[in-house]
Parts: C-alpha cells; sequence; structure tokens
C-alpha cells in the first residue's frame, strides 16, 4: 500500500533504499528516484509509459555531483547551473557508462534546483535522482498528490503531500554551443540566463 507523508526523513528512506517516490520539485510534481540504479530508472519509464529513446533530466545538489557522470564542463555552463533551476545539457567523456539514462544521445541534462525542500531531499539522500513530471506520458503534469496517485496508484509507493503547485512554468533548458546559449526549452529564468556572459567559456574537467 502507497503511504502519503510530509516527512523528509521517510522520503529520503525510500530514495537511499532504491524506491521511486512522488515529490515536489522546484517546479512541479515529480517521480524522484536513484539516477544511479538502472533497473529503477527502467521501472519508471514504464510507470510513465515513456518514450524510452526521451532521457530524464537529473537533480543534483551541487556543481561537484557532476564528477560521477564524468562530465565536459565550461565556466559558463557551470555558471548557468549555479542559477539554480535551469536544466543544462552536458555532454559525456564516457556515454557507454551511462546509456541507461541518456538513451544513445550522449548527453545528460542536470538541474540544481531552486527550491530548499528539494534541495534538503538531495542532501538527506546523498543521491542523483531523475525527476521527470508525475504524470503519463501525454497527459498535464500533477499539480497535487491526489492527481499524481490517479495517474499511478500503488505502483509509487510514497506520496510526499507538499500541496497544490500553481505555477508549472518548467525549467528553462539550455545548450552552450561555440559559446552560445541555445534555448532547448524556454522557461525559468530565461532573462538571468541571456545576461550571463560568454567570455569564459574555456572547457573545463
Amino acid at each position: 500500500m502507497s503511504i502519503v507523508t510530509r516527512s523528509l526523513k521517510t522520503a529520503s528512506t525510500f530514495l537511499i533504499h532504491r524506491k521511486p517516490i512522488v515529490f515536489p520539485s522546484d517546479t512541479l510534481y515529480g517521480i524522484f528516484a536513484n539516477a544511479l540504479d538502472k533497473s529503477l530508472v527502467e521501472r519508471v519509464y514504464q510507470i510513465k509509459k515513456r518514450n524510452p529513446e526521451k532521457p530524464y533530466i537529473i537533480l543534483i545538489r551541487r556543481i561537484e555531483d557532476l564528477n560521477i557522470f564524468n562530465v565536459k564542463i565550461s565556466l559558463l555552463e557551470e555558471k548557468i547551473l549555479k542559477l539554480r533551476g535551469v536544466s543544462v545539457l552536458l555532454k559525456l567523456k564516457n556515454p557507454e557508462k551511462f546509456k541507461y539514462l541518456h538513451r544513445g544521445t550522449g548527453k545528460l541534462a542536470f538541474r540544481i534546483p531552486d527550491d530548499s525542500l528539494t534541495l534538503k531531499l538531495l542532501e538527506i539522500s546523498k543521491i542523483p535522482v531523475i525527476a521527470p513530471s508525475a504524470n503519463l506520458e501525454g497527459k498535464p503534469p500533477a499539480r497535487s498528490v491526489d492527481e499524481a496517485y490517479r495517474y499511478f496508484l500503488e505502483q509509487i509507493p510514497l506520496y510526499f503531500d507538499w500541496g497544490f503547485k500553481k505555477d508549472t512554468t518548467p525549467s528553462s533548458l539550455i545548450e552552450v554551443k561555440d559559446g552560445k546559449v541555445l534555448f532547448l526549452r524556454r522557461g525559468r529564468k530565461e532573462k538571468q540566463i541571456e545576461n550571463l556572459s560568454t567570455d569564459d567559456t574555456l572547457s573545463r574537467g
């Protein structure tokens, strides 16, 4: 039987023990699951009935978490990630290792959440998570745990109830090419992204 909670400790315990949960992200309610567990990632694809060719965005606590994935990052990409709440598509140095995440693209999108609750969960759990929106493919995103439960029922063992999410604006998704920012999806913090300097895009890592 699924449980509904407001306990961060309980939610983090489920994540640590490799169980998916519905949790409010900095944008919408999402399905959070350990990004380092291949079988769990595949299970979330099945639960959402998601196109298997579409990668998930990964939430991380801080820039240093990128070391887990061995990515290439420029100074500009780092600055945009540090804005928080912006998803940045990064190239993997060793794409074979995380093929189950990038689905053949060789790239993964990362975001440091712009939300204290989400960040606290990540700090307690100490793991990067996939965080797709809590809905079936092609359906409206859930704005409450009740809406999420109607989609997934007992397939998700824990629902974290943080009320109704009014703002459904997604995160901006960007990619940096040749020192220029390309918007793959326009959303939050567009102006702040556009105002960042592109003078210090030396490759790092």
